[in-house]
């Protein structure tokens, strides 16, 4: 329950934060992951894939999920679906978060910080094993 929760939380926070951004000043990113090109399809597909080989090879190896897991699943999630979203429905990502180089959005961080924390896991279940 409580990694469809973030879920939601994750995804209603970054369509929000865009709805603003487009209010205000923002960047469409219609190329691939931090404005390399490939375009739409290729997006869609390796989001897809990516996900659909992470949550298999996950599931197989794990039975239950922490409260740490579920978070991080969550954010996972959210920002995916919320990214996958835009990209269906209005053909580009909305950027607006200025990282160094890079522009991003909340799903973008929610994704990054999502991973982070189920690496922090995976190595502590590890560590305890």
């Amino acid at each position: 329950m409580l990694a469809v929760i973030t879920v939601f939380t994750t995804l209603a926070m970054d369509l929000v934060s865009k709805q603003w951004a487009r209010q205000n000043s923002f960047i469409e990113n219609q190329n691939f992951t931090f404005g390399l090109p490939g375009g739409k399809n290729v997006s869609l597909i390796t989001t897809a894939f990516i996900l659909a080989a992470f949550f298999t090879f996950y599931k197989k190896h794990r039975t239950s999920f922490s409260k740490l897991e579920n978070i991080a699943l969550g954010l996972i999630i959210g920002g995916a679906c919320s990214n996958l979203y835009e990209r269906l429905f209005r053909g580009a990502i909305t950027d607006f978060i200025k990282i160094g180089k890079s522009l991003l959005n909340f799903a973008d961080l929610a994704i990054f910080g999502g991973i982070i924390l189920m690496l922090f896991c995976l190595i502590k279940n590890n560590y305890a094993h």
